[in-house]
């Protein structure tokens, strides 16, 4: 609930305080601000200038800044150390023609069912997402991909679409056709160089 404060407008000496807390925050050299002095072991004495006293939030950014600097450097010095040939992909592997001219979201959504990283009971249940790996839609024990793809009654239309194109397309391939029994997700899911 909103409640009306007061301001500083209209007490006497705001405007003045003000006024100082500029020029402290401008040159406190040139504003009458003190340095300590020291007295040296030969007996002179000289001034040390000691920093002024910083706010928390300004303390918190000097870190924030150093850390950031700190991991530009360590991750540039990883960088150079790591330019073997064992760090970069293959020349021979391409992206997935079909995939790579989707939609971002699309691509995302494959890439994640590719790698077992999809949005199913197991991986969430994995991550601490879900209590159990139960599938949502028929209660099944545990929903995985194979349990999505091959079993899942919510989803027999597109499931039976599936199916027949998979089998249609590995009658044309050399070796026996093969429908759900016989693959499993990885290898329909597997780049065509496998």
């Amino acid at each position: 609930m909103p409640r009306w404060c007061p301001s500083h407008q209209g007490i006497e000496g705001n405007e003045i305080a003000d006024e100082w807390a500029k020029l402290a925050a401008d040159e406190p050299d040139a504003h009458g601000v003190e340095w300590f002095s020291t007295t040296n072991p030969d007996g002179s004495t000289s001034e040390r200038k000691f920093p002024l006293p910083r706010s928390l939030a300004n303390v918190k950014r000097g870190f924030s800044e150093q850390k950031r600097t700190d991991t530009l450097s360590w991750t540039t010095k990883q960088l150079a150390r790591t330019k073997n040939r064992k760090y970069r992909p293959s020349t021979k592997l391409k992206a997935d023609p079909t995939v790579a001219k989707t939609t971002k979201r699309l691509a995302s959504r494959f890439y994640q069912m590719k790698t077992g990283h999809c949005l199913a009971g197991q991986y969430l249940a994995w991550t601490t997402r879900r209590p159990d790996a139960t599938c949502w839609w028929c209660q099944y024990k545990v929903q995985t991909r194979e349990h999505l793809f091959k079993n899942c009654p919510e989803w027999k239309n597109q499931q039976k679409t599936l199916w027949a194109t998979v089998l249609e397309t590995t009658r044309k391939l050399p070796g026996p056709a093969r429908g759900r029994a016989h693959t499993n997700i990885a290898e329909l899911l597997a780049d065509e160089q496998r």
